[in-house]
This record gives C-alpha cells, sequence and structure tokens, in this order.
C-alpha cells in the first residue's frame, strides 16, 4: 500500500519528521492481503534498525525486504527507476530483523516490503528504531572532503566541486572509503568545462584481485553526463592486476564537455575478499578539446590535416557544416556528393546536362539548340531535347507558334493578306496584286510613288498632293515651301518666312529663343548653347560631361569607375586591376587572367594555376600527384589508371609501386611472369604436370600418380623412378589384377614379393628355397606361379605333375618300388617255365619287357641321381 511513517513523504521539508521510531501493527491475509509496503524516512546521520514478530508461528514464514530507489523524488520502477536491495531476512520462527546500514546516510527514504508464505492468516508487530550511523563501521565517513559517505545512486552522490577545487594543472583529486560489503558503491559527479575532456584514475594500496595474495577487487564506473550518458555498465579496464586504474573518456569519441558528470568506485571483492575496508585516491585531470582554441577540435584538425596547436592553420570548411573539405563528400553541402557533383564547389549547382559549362539551375538554354527554355515550353517543344526545336518562319526568334507576324513584315498575320510573304501584306484595290507592286493602290490617276512622294494617301482616292506655293512642285517635294530661302529640309518653320530655325523645339524661332537649346541655362552662360544634354566641360576635351565617356579623363569611362566603385571626377582616382585586362577586379570574372572564371579558380590570384584535385593545397600544374592516392601522374597512364581519380589505382600484386602491368615480376620471386606458371603467388614459379599445383606444394610433380618421395626411395634402393620424369615410373608387379586384388603400390625395388602371391622373392635366384619352414617363389613375377618341383621351367600349379616327374622329383620312394615289382617278375619268370601255358600270354610278356626297360631307366635314374 506503501503507506508512509514517521509522518513524512520523500523530503523532510520542515525537519520535523520523527527520527525516534515506534511499534506498529499490521495483518496479512493468505486470501486478500499477502503483502504489505511502507515508506520510511532515514534521517540523516541515522540507520534504520527494524524488528518483526509475528502469531502464529511454526511453518508460517515471513519475508522481509528493504530497497532503496535509485531516483529519491520518484517510485521505485524497472527500468525507469529500479531499486538496491538494502537487506532482506525470512524466518519461520516468529521474528526477524534487519538494518538499513551505509545505504541511507544523507536522509533518504527506503520501502519496507513484507510477505507472507503460509496457510493461515497472520498479524504481525514492527519495532522500528533510528541508531546512530556512529555505531556501525564506516558510518563516519568523509568522502571528497564532503563530512559523510558518498551514496550508491544519483540522487546522494557526492559532488565534488562542493568541497573541492580544481587546481592549476586543472586537476581535480579527492579521496574515499569503501567496503566489500557493507559500502559496496560510492558515486560523484563533478562539473566538466565545455571544450574539455577528461581522465579518471582511481589508485588503492591494497592487492587487487586477480593478483597473488589479493585483499580487495576495486572498479571504476563511468557513467558520463545526463545530455550524453554512457551505457550502463561501462567500467574502466583492466579489472585485474592493477591498483590504479585509469580511463580516457576521449575513447567514447562523444562530447562530455559543459556539464555534469559521473563515475561509480566499487569494492566489488565483498565474494572474493575479506577486509576492513579500503582507502582509495581519485584523480581527474582535465585537457582542452581545442589546444589553439580556433574552434576545431584537435581530433579533427588531426584527420583535416591542420596544426591543433596554430590558431592561424584551421581546416578549410567550404560549406561550414563543420566538416572540413578533407573530409566532407560534399564541399558545397547541396547534397550531391562531390565524385556526382559537376561544380564541387558551388552549392547553387551540381549538374551541366548540355555540357556548356553553365550549371543546369542557370542555365536559360538546357538543350545547348539556341532556344531559351522558357521558349521552349511556350513553344511546345522539348527544352531537353536538342533536336526539338521551334520553326520560326521569319528567323526573328520568336517561334511560328507565338509569333504574331512570322513573315516579320511588320503586319500581324491576322491583318496580313500575305501573312507568308514579307515583302506583301496589303491589296488595298482587292485586285490580287499586293500594294507593294501595285503602282496606283487607290485607283486615283496618282502613282503610288508620287503620292508617296508627295505626301498623299496612295490608298486613298480624295487624298492628292498638295503646292503650298503653287509653284508646280507639291509642297513634299519642294525645298523651301515658304520660300525665305531656307530649304524645309533646314528650316524649323518652313511656312513661316521669318523663322528657320528652333534648336531646342520648344516653337519659338532661335532668332527671338534666349535659350536656344532649353536646358534652363542662357545662351551666354551655356558652354554648349546648343546641346540641350550639355552645359560643363569638366576635363575640357570638348565634350561634354553628359556625353563624355571620360569626366575626368584617366582612361577609365566613368560608367567603368561607377561600377569599379572609383571617382569619375577625379583622375587620380582608379580602379585597381591585378590582371591589367582593363576590367577592374570588382567586376573581373578572372582576376588573374588565366582563362578560369574565379569561381572555379582554386587559386584565382595565381595565372599559372586554377585546379586543386585533390584539395592539398598543391595546384594540379605543379602537383607530381594530382588525385592524391599515391601514385605519381607520370605513372599512372603506363598502368593504365586514370591520374585524375583517387579511385582509379594501379594494380601492384607485390607492392614494390611498380604496378602489375609494366612489372616483369608481378609476385617478385625471381621468375620473371612469362616463365612462371604461377606469376601472382611468390610461393611458386612451375608446374610440371599441369595440374594446377605448384611443384613446391605438389607432391607428384611428374603427375605419374607416384609420390616424389616413393619414386625417390625406389630409386635408390636400386629400383626404377624419376620424380620430374613421367615417362620413368617404379616397376610394380602387382600393377596387374593378382589374387590378392590389384597393386600394393610397393615398387619391386623394396617389395618382397612382386607378385603379391604370398610367397617371398628368392634372395637367390640360382639357389630357390623350398622347405617346410621357408618356400621361396620360383616365379617373383607371377602371382598363378610360385613353385616348380620338376624344374621345367613351368609352375606345377598351370602344368600337373606326371608320374615320371614325381619320380624325378623324389625318386627314392619309386626306386624301392620299382626293385620290389622286378623281385616279383623274376620270380614269376621262374615258375613260368615250368608252366605249360605260359607260351599264350605273348602280349604279357611284351608288357612286361616294357616293364622291365622302364623300371630299369628309372633304377638307373635314381641311383645316378
Amino acid at each position: 500500500e506503501n503507506t508512509w511513517l514517521n509522518d513524512s513523504t520523500q523530503i523532510d521539508a520542515n525537519g520535523d519528521a520523527n527520527d525516534t521510531g515506534g511499534v506498529c501493527t499490521g495483518w496479512l491475509s493468505i486470501n486478500w492481503d499477502t503483502n504489505d509496503y511502507y515508506n520510511i524516512l532515514v534521517p540523516p546521520g541515522k540507520y534504520l534498525s527494524m524488528n518483526a514478530s509475528w502469531t502464529p508461528q511454526g511453518t508460517q514464514y515471513l519475508y522481509t525486504y528493504m530497497y532503496k530507489c535509485q531516483v529519491q523524488t520518484l517510485p521505485c520502477s524497472y527500468p525507469a527507476n529500479p531499486a538496491y536491495f538494502v537487506s532482506q531476512q525470512y524466518s519461520n520462527t516468529g521474528s526477524t530483523s534487519g538494518i538499513s546500514g551505509l545505504w541511507v546516510t544523507q536522509g533518504g527514504w527506503l520501502t519496507l516490503g513484507i510477505y507472507a508464505y503460509g496457510m493461515v492468516d497472520l498479524t504481525y508487530t514492527l519495532d522500528l528504531q533510528f541508531l546512530p550511523l556512529s555505531e556501525l563501521e564506516g558510518g563516519v565517513q568523509d568522502d571528497a572532503g564532503s563530512g559523510f559517505d558518498a551514496g550508491a545512486g544519483r540522487s546522494d552522490a557526492v559532488h565534488v566541486n562542493d568541497f573541492n577545487n580544481v587546481t592549476a594543472s586543472n586537476t581535480l583529486e579527492f579521496s574515499g572509503w569503501n567496503h566489500g560489503s557493507i559500502d559496496t558503491t560510492d558515486r560523484y559527479t563533478f562539473d566538466v568545462p565545455a571544450n574539455y575532456g577528461y581522465e579518471v584514475c582511481v589508485e588503492h594500496d591494497e592487492i587487487q584481485y586477480y593478483t597473488v595474495g589479493y585483499t580487495v577487487w576495486m572498479l571504476l564506473d563511468l557513467y558520463g553526463s545526463d545530455s550524453n550518458p554512457l551505457p550502463l555498465n561501462t567500467i574502466a579496464t583492466p579489472y585485474y592486476g592493477n591498483q590504479v586504474t585509469c580511463y580516457d573518456i576521449a575513447i567514447q569519441n562523444g562530447y562530455y564537455g559543459g556539464d555534469i558528470n559521473m563515475i561509480g568506485v566499487r569494492n566489488w571483492g565483498g565474494a572474493f575478499t575479506s577486509n576492513d575496508g579500503t582507502d582509495y585516491n581519485v584523480t581527474i585531470e582535465f585537457y582542452s578539446l581545442d589546444a589553439d582554441g580556433d574552434g576545431w577540435y584537435d581530433s579533427m584538425e588531426d584527420l583535416c590535416g591542420t596544426d591543433p596547436n596554430d590558431n592561424m592553420s584551421v581546416p578549410q570548411d567550404t560549406d561550414a557544416d563543420g566538416i572540413c573539405d578533407a573530409l566532407d563528400m560534399d564541399t558545397d553541402g547541396d547534397g550531391v556528393i562531390d565524385s556526382e557533383d559537376a561544380f564541387p564547389e558551388d552549392a547553387n549547382e551540381s549538374s551541366d546536362g548540355d555540357g556548356d559549362g553553365i550549371g543546369d539551375n542557370a542555365d536559360e538554354d538546357l538543350d545547348n539548340d539556341g532556344w531559351s527554355n522558357v521558349d521552349e515550353e511556350l513553344c511546345t517543344t522539348n527544352p531537353l531535347d536538342g533536336t526539338d526545336f521551334p520553326s520560326d518562319f521569319d528567323n526573328d526568334t520568336i517561334c511560328d507558334y507565338l509569333d504574331s507576324d512570322d513573315d516579320n513584315d511588320g503586319t500581324p498575320d491576322d491583318d496580313d493578306r500575305f501573312p507568308l510573304n514579307a515583302s506583301e501584306w496589303a491589296d488595298h484595290d482587292m485586285d490580287g496584286i499586293g500594294d507593294n507592286a501595285d503602282l496606283d493602290d487607290d485607283n486615283d490617276m496618282y502613282d503610288d510613288l508620287l503620292e508617296i512622294d508627295c505626301l498623299s494617301n496612295p490608298y486613298d482616292v480624295t487624298s492628292i498632293p498638295t503646292d503650298l506655293d503653287l509653284d508646280g512642285i507639291c509642297d513634299p517635294m519642294d525645298a523651301d515651301v515658304d520660300g525665305d530661302g531656307y530649304d524645309d529640309v533646314d528650316d524649323a518653320f518652313p511656312v513661316d518666312p521669318n523663322e528657320w530655325a528652333d534648336f531646342d523645339g520648344d516653337g519659338i524661332g532661335d532668332n527671338a529663343d534666349t535659350d536656344d537649346d532649353n536646358d534652363l541655362v542662357l545662351d551666354v552662360d551655356d558652354a554648349f548653347p546648343y546641346d540641350p544634354y550639355e552645359t560643363i566641360d569638366t576635363d575640357g576635351d570638348g565634350v561634354g560631361d553628359n556625353g563624355d565617356l571620360n569626366d575626368d579623363g584617366d582612361a577609365w569611362t566613368d560608367a567603368e569607375e561607377f561600377a569599379c566603385g572609383s571617382d569619375s571626377l577625379d583622375a587620380d582616382s582608379v580602379p585597381d586591376d591585378y590582371d591589367s585586362d582593363g576590367l577592374c577586379d570588382k567586376v573581373d570574372t578572372d582576376d588573374d587572367g588565366d582563362g578560369t572564371p574565379d569561381v572555379d579558380d582554386a587559386f584565382p590570384y595565381d595565372a599559372t594555376e586554377n585546379s586543386d584535385h585533390d584539395g592539398d593545397g598543391t595546384g594540379d600544374y605543379s602537383d607530381v600527384d594530382d588525385d592524391g592516392d599515391g601514385w605519381l601522374d607520370s605513372e599512372e597512364p603506363n598502368c593504365a589508371t586514370d591520374p585524375m581519380d583517387a579511385f582509379s589505382v594501379p594494380a601492384d600484386n607485390d607492392r614494390d609501386h611498380q604496378c602489375d602491368l609494366i612489372d616483369p615480376d608481378d609476385d617478385n620471386d625471381g621468375t620473371l611472369d612469362i616463365d612462371d606458371d604461377f606469376p601472382m603467388d611468390p610461393n611458386e614459379n612451375n608446374d610440371l604436370d599441369g595440374d594446377g599445383i605448384g611443384d613446391n606444394a605438389d607432391n607428384d610433380d611428374d603427375g605419374d600418380g607416384w609420390l616424389d618421395v616413393t619414386e625417390m626411395i625406389c630409386l635408390n634402393a636400386g629400383g626404377y623412378g624419376d620424380p620430374v620424369n613421367a615417362d620413368v615410373v617404379p616397376h610394380d608387379n602387382e600393377s596387374t589384377e593378382s589374387a590378392q586384388g590389384g597393386p600394393d603400390g610397393l615398387c619391386n625395388a623394396i617389395d618382397p614379393d612382386d607378385d603379391g602371391d604370398g610367397f617371398p622373392d628368392p634372395l637367390d635366384e640360382d639357389n630357390i628355397v623350398c622347405n617346410a619352414d621357408l618356400c621361396e617363389d620360383a616365379f617373383k613375377w607371377d602371382h598363378t606361379e610360385w613353385h616348380d618341383a620338376d624344374a621345367d621351367g613351368s609352375g606345377d600349379n598351370g602344368v600337373a605333375l606326371e608320374l615320371m616327374d614325381d619320380i624325378r622329383a623324389e625318386p627314392g620312394p619309386f626306386a624301392m618300388a620299382g626293385l620290389a615289382v622286378i623281385l616279383g617278375i623274376v620270380a614269376i619268370r621262374r615258375m613260368g617255365a615250368e608252366d605249360e601255358e605260359y607260351d599264350d600270354y605273348d602280349e604279357d610278356a611284351d608288357m612286361t619287357d616294357m616293364l622291365d626297360d622302364d623300371l630299369e631307366d628309372a633304377i638307373d635314374e635314381a641311383f645316378d641321381d
């Protein structure tokens, strides 16, 4: 309910808030009222001690919390005004207590929250006391010389300037004390002068966290100013291992001057250290952001290329937008970047569609077809299309669409009988012949020429020539109409024989007029009595001042002197003319006479220069690098780049300042590009097998399927192989399909079983071993054969052994068997001699003879073996 206790609100306006404490009761319901809130003002120099008791007890838990709003003038709310938890307790014993500690030391308020979690309603009693801070450790402090503890929030931060002065060296120094558990955070505010930055350092004598034997973990928090706050948790680094922690606000690239800034010093080691509190010192050094006071910050002058310590060295800023021209992509501030602006230094122009050097905004003829934009719109043609222009029959620069007299004969088309014939416009007698060609337009019997000469109307039959003196010559053709001896052309009064001149045309003949030119100056006082426009001649040159173009005779006309601001009546007063071209500087659009108008001339008083493409202050004629890209103008054409375009830069792969286009060795590996398979890779220059992998990185240079190292091993073992010759490869008899499934990748020179049939190659091919322990391969390059029992050169697997092959292979057993047969036959023969039927078996006898012969041969061979 946020009930205020001790007769107060947030601020003890009249100083009579109850600071003696007291006892009060409350009630909580598990259904209707599970929590209560109280706001309590803690008087300065006091701390709050709270004891709560309740019934019933047992399993009924009561939670009590004390917390403080960061902004004391507003209720706690997140994230607008978050709170600090001051203390919290919970118990089911029937009582609990807590204190506010050092969280409120300068006078401020706390919120006390009470929550119940149980199965029954309860009544509680609060015993609140305000006790002296001096009873607590750290209760009496003098942070920054203020006489009290710097608080943890902005509202009770110490404003350092109220208690400390900035030294002559622009330094603000002060000290404080905090504690890892009871007073973790001290906040300070301070004034930062306008156009100044600062560096703040915190120093202490303890051993910083993350150092062997550490006793404290001190952190420096930065909050910036109200107008330019820093993000939350902006902490000076490093966190660990330094007893002095400093932070320069310039790191933030912002402006913090002319405002109040805030820092916090946190003793954050409560969870890791145990100490009795830490004394610390804070030093804030202020430094000017504009050392030379020229209105440009030093950091900006560094970027703009001017001297931050010289107030005469000021960045050029054509459009006065606070961005120097060297950094400004739009020098004239017209909203079009310089690279796209045909007039980058003229805020009124940015494009020139017809390329005539006049910006489109001022160009009265955008398509340069000789007709103004306004006229083309009025004549219904396109002012942006040079091929679409108005028709003009009489070439009087007024299009026919608007021209009221198309043939320009002076007669409007509506009244012109011949509107497209400049020599005719009327046909007075309607005879189809124009009056100019008709000799008698009114048919009054007087030729038109005569009537014209005699000033009668050739179109009026009633108007005929007059002859005043009846001398037979019509008056208009009579040289002296009044006969006074003065021809009419010279007679101001051609019909008055007494007057013949009237210089001023006032109707009074000169004979009677005292002011002949009627300039209000009597003839006797008039230097030019017959010139109504002149009365004075200042320089006495015979030309009156009114008509004299140079009244004072100093070689400058009056109009020029008027335009140039000098005195046209004083020969010693002449205009300034820098290039002596007869045009004074005030009106001369090209003061140095170099052919480039001043408005477009980067050097209007230097006839040898007119442009500075890269803005480096050196004219392009003198500048060896017009676009300022680090490549000389003489170098860029050879490299096919534009010396007037800073974004057109020669390619230089090896950065030797010899562009790739003319560099014979682009990767600078010592091998010319023409001989280099990898001209852009300094680590490779050859690719023997053309597989796209340089030989330095290629494991098989000749691409023959054998690794280079394997070929060298086989070669050194007495076999074959050449890592740079694909035609010379190691021999591997298993390269054809074998019983074991194919080649084993070992060349014969190092393979103990060349054909891979499981029988080792013989160590001595003239003495092949085959016994119970070892049987060498009699056919080391034939995986289908390995033994030749009868030594006939054919393997036993391919050619089966015959009886005689077995006998030759092992004659002993067969010799014994043969002897037994012989003995048997001998015995049979002996018995046969007595047998009367023996001769009946001739076939058997022949068989016996053959067997005897074979056995004898076998026995002989056996005994020979």
